[in-house]
């Protein structure tokens, strides 16, 4: 294999079209008219020895711009194929371009054409005769492949391919194969700067086949690519390929190891997709054999998984399968108890012993894909089928796991009756286990794992729940699952999906109602706040370090005509009815999964209480308190909660009731005070646990079933509080 690629060029020789013009009184030109004289010059070039203009196309654009767009457009006025082109060209005095192309283009790759083109812009003045040249450049960059005569005396069935990059077009060519030397010619298309080669022979003599490759990177248009192949007799089994720069000056060749690839043995390795071999509890073993007097150096296993066929992208073909390293000799536990390997004292034999446990696949088919390289770089791999009878099958998330009751259901085959489930998320230790349920198949079994729960009292004495860390399932993690049957185990592993978004959590819309006055209209509110014609700042899109995006929430409080306001924000509508403003709070919201919290980010600076205009709890001089909370609810109806002149009415706090008299079931809540002046000038991470009522309950569906709402001051319904309070908030999203 080379190792050390240095890509030398021997330039062609460009093709130069001169077009010879000259100034005339006597041109006869019509008024507005000049002309062109073309002529040819400095023809010769390697490739086309003897080039002459009657060889050539020329094309004529006038310049101009589309009345439409004001976009540079041009127009073709001429085209003179092979011998057609006049001594002269007359022309509307304006802007031109000639194009002038030699050979035939083609398609990508091809061993005959090649091909020039060049082109100039110049202008006409009427009544002359103008000046151009336009060099005609190659545009193919041209390989050569070249092989000494010991190639032929020691190899057989030789042959060299130079190939693009695959570009996915059926109707492009895109290899040449070089079975003598000669020269090929690739077209490249744009973007693309790389040509891929490979060589294979068989040895006259040992019958070895011989498969090598490589690259050539940083190809150009205009240049010479040579490999020089020769065989090697004072390195027997290897081939030097030289890279050719210049005729003139240096040139370098690499050693590349010319032997035989490394095998691979075994009858595991007998198995395909149409014979997969069975597993059995007595394991496996496969040899891995470097030959050519090399060592193994690497050697891994793979599992494979087959893709969906996905569109193509330019200049690339679509990955079809996915590979997932499960062993690698190098790098593996030396404790590990799946895999044993014995390299023999020359290191050129290396055994692989697979133990059972190596095979606790899911149910059905698996496919492997053992690799070996050894010390010359040569690489091997085989790709094995293993089907698997008894054990665990693949979770289906979709249909086995239940992310707001949180469980999932798992499926396993034994003949060994009952097997332990197990089932644990992935980065943790612990696992939690169950015995097996017989179902109605014969062999069948199901364990259902579901989330477990600590209780305790909340503020107000009421019972509560929140979920045990790690158990039952949960959305957007990662889990494994196994079984264990006869003393071997099975496993499998599963992702839930994402969950659900809070309604504009983000912050970003800075459209959004709830920064200005008009927050009434139920079938356009998501986020409300109190401004109103009198206090209008209560919530604004504002900039704050820490924040996420380009936006965030900021809430300030207000003193104005002898009342003090609260800023504020929440899920539901606001309307102003003369010196009275009534917040229905909650939002339709559709679960597809249980939340354990609700994360944030804010900062605050929250003094002591100012005002304590309308009885409220907190005494004047007392530290004051911002507050954030939410609630999964199942109302029927919105909570109104009037404030502002005269006694306010309707306010409620979700720890003090499972049930909202008038409204329905508050399944599950959580809450957040904030005293004093969050530390430093950036917002950091607030995180609320929910706290479940019911924690039996379904998902409610339909209804009111989320509020999340944010004061400067705890207390504001009350006019209880401080008038200068600020709490900046940002980025609302669920925890699971």
């Amino acid at each position: 294999m080379m190792k050390n690629w240095l890509i030398y060029f021997v330039a062609v020789t460009a093709a130069v079209l001169t077009v010879a013009c000259e100034k005339s009184d006597e041109d006869g030109y019509a008024a507005g008219e000049g002309g062109v004289v073309m002529n040819l010059a400095n023809t010769r070039a390697e490739e086309a020895s003897g080039l002459k203009l009657a060889d050539c196309t020329t094309f004529i654009y006038q310049k101009g711009t589309d009345a439409d767009t004001s976009e540079p457009v041009e127009t073709l006025v001429r085209m003179y194929e092979h011998g057609n082109c006049p001594a002269k060209i007359k022309l509307l005095a304006g802007n031109y371009s000639a194009k002038v192309q030699w050979g035939e283009k083609p398609k990508s790759a091809h061993f005959d054409n090649y091909f020039y083109e060049g082109s100039k812009d110049f202008t006409i003045t009427a009544g002359q005769t103008v000046q151009v040249t336009v060099s005609c450049k190659p545009q193919s960059a041209a390989v050569r492949v070249e092989y000494a005569s010991n190639i032929a005396e020691k190899l057989t069935g030789y042959a060299a391919v130079v190939a693009l990059p695959d570009d996915n077009d059926p109707n492009t060519t895109d290899a040449l194969t070089f079975s003598e030397s000669r020269t090929g010619y690739f077209t490249l298309p744009e973007g693309v700067a790389t040509l891929d080669w490979s060589f294979a022979a068989t040895h006259s003599e040992t019958k070895v086949e011989i498969h090598k490759s490589g690259k050539i990177v940083d190809v150009e248009a205009g240049k010479r690519y040579t490999l020089k192949f020769s065989y090697s007799d004072d390195l027997p089994g290897y081939i030097s390929i030289g890279i050719e720069i210049d005729k003139t000056t240096d040139y370098y060749s690499d050693v590349m190891v010319f032997s035989q690839d490394p095998e691979m043995n075994g009858e595991i390795l007998n198995s395909t997709d149409a014979n997969p071999q069975d597993f059995t509890n007595s394991g496996t073993a496969l040899t891995m054999k470097a030959n050519g007097k090399a060592t193994v150096d690497e050697a891994s296993i793979y599992v494979v998984e087959d893709l969906p066929a996905v569109a193509a992208m330019a200049a690339t073909r679509a990955a079809t399968t996915k590979e997932t390293l499960v062993w690698d000799w190098k790098t593996a536990d030396i404790n590990d108890s799946r895999v044993k390997a014995e390299l023999s004292s020359d290191g050129t034999i290396l055994k692989v012993t697979l133990s059972p446990a190596f095979f606790s696949f899911p149910i059905g088919d698996t496919k492997l894909c053992f690799k070996i390289k050894d010390s010359n770089q040569g690489t091997s791999n085989k790709t094995a089928t293993i089907r698997v009878n008894e054990g665990i099958r693949s979770v289906v998330p979709e249909s086995d796991c239940d992310l707001w009751a949180n469980t999932v259901t798992l499926h396993a085959v034994s003949s060994n009756g009952a097997p332990t489930f197990k089932l644990r998320q992935k980065g943790t230790t612990a696992w939690k286990t169950l015995t097996g349920i017989v179902a109605t198949a014969e062999n069948e079994y199901t364990a259902t794992f579901a989330a477990e729960w600590s209780a305790s009292k909340n503020v107000n004495n009421l019972d509560v729940y929140e979920p045990v860390e790690y158990t039952g399932v949960w959305a957007g993690h990662t889990y494994e699952a196994a079984v264990e049957i006869g003393g071997h185990e099975y496993f499998t592993s599963f992702v839930t999906s994402n969950g659900d978004a809070i309604p504009n959590g983000d912050m970003e819309n800075k459209d959004a109602s709830c920064y200005g006055t008009e927050n009434s209209d139920a079938s356009k509110v998501i986020w409300g706040s109190g401004n109103n014609s009198i206090t209008s700042s209560l919530c604004k899109p504002a900039t704050k370090t820490g924040m996420g995006g380009a936006n965030c929430s900021k809430l300030a409080a207000a003193y104005k005509f002898s009342n003090m306001a609260a800023g504020n924000l929440f899920l539901g509508t606001f309307t102003m009815n003369g010196t009275k403003g009534t917040v229905d709070f909650g939002i339709k919201y559709t679960y597809t999964a249980r939340p354990k919290g609700l994360r944030f980010k804010y900062h605050a600076k929250i003094g002591n209480v100012e005002y304590n205009q309308k009885n409220g709890p907190l005494p004047v001089g007392n530290p004051d308190q911002a507050s954030v909370y939410f609630t999964i609810m199942d109302w029927s109806v919105r909570r109104a909660v009037t404030s502002g002149v005269g006694t306010p009415a309707g306010m409620w706090s979700a720890d003090a009731q499972a049930d909202l008299a008038g409204c329905g079931a508050i399944l599950g809540y959580g809450t957040m005070f904030i005293s004093g002046e969050t530390e430093g000038e950036s917002m950091i991470e607030g995180y609320i646990p929910v706290q479940f009522y019911d924690k039996d309950a379904g998902a409610p569906q339909g209804n009111y079933t989320l509020t999340i709402a944010c004061s400067t001051s705890r207390y504001g319904d009350y006019m209880n509080g401080n008038s200068e309070n600020v709490l900046y908030v940002d980025d609302f999203e669920w925890v699971y």
